[in-house]
């Protein structure tokens, strides 16, 4: 399965946060090839440099490279799919993302909910839906997350 992870969920992949659990095996998997998109390192530059992510690039880079994460590159035919998205929100970012995911065929691994209004169910991996619905189907109980700091430092998946 070719998995994209979009930002939130490449930091939470790379610190090893309480907020990946859900999917972690999914990245984990041997049929799965786990992409991050270049759009993913230019937000987190773009925010580092205007100080509303405190990151090192460079490392989250190197750790990405040595989990086996695969770079994807943005093109052309991302950006003719990019301009027949429907504006749900307005983080620019994320509209690059799901037109790779579209493009490609990619599943896009995220937590933010609002995307599975952009394409069909079969693109979109809510991290914190699946969690949910995990948690009713196994009668446990659903998983709870906390605010995490917005300094990332450089862990990999074990």
């Amino acid at each position: 399965m070719r998995l994209l992870l979009d930002t939130n969920a490449l930091l939470w992949a790379l610190t090893n946060s309480p907020r990946i659990v859900a999917v972690k095996d999914l990245l984990l998997a041997s049929e799965s090839e786990v992409f991050v998109s270049a759009v993913s390192w230019w937000e987190i530059a773009i925010k580092t440099r205007i100080g509303r992510l405190d990151a090192d690039l460079q490392m989250l880079r190197s750790v990405s490279q040595e989990s086996g994460f695969l770079e994807l590159p943005l093109l052309g035919a991302h950006t003719d799919v990019l301009a027949t998205l429907p504006s749900h929100h307005n983080e620019l970012f994320d509209h690059m993302l799901v037109a790779q995911a579209i493009v490609e065929p990619m599943r896009l691994i995220t937590g933010d909910g609002i995307l599975s209004k952009y394409t069909p169910w079969s693109y979109i991996f809510d991290i914190f839906l699946f969690a949910r619905l995990a948690a009713k189907f196994h009668q446990t109980a659903p998983l709870h997350f906390s605010k995490q700091p917005r300094h990332y430092a450089h862990r990999s998946l074990p």
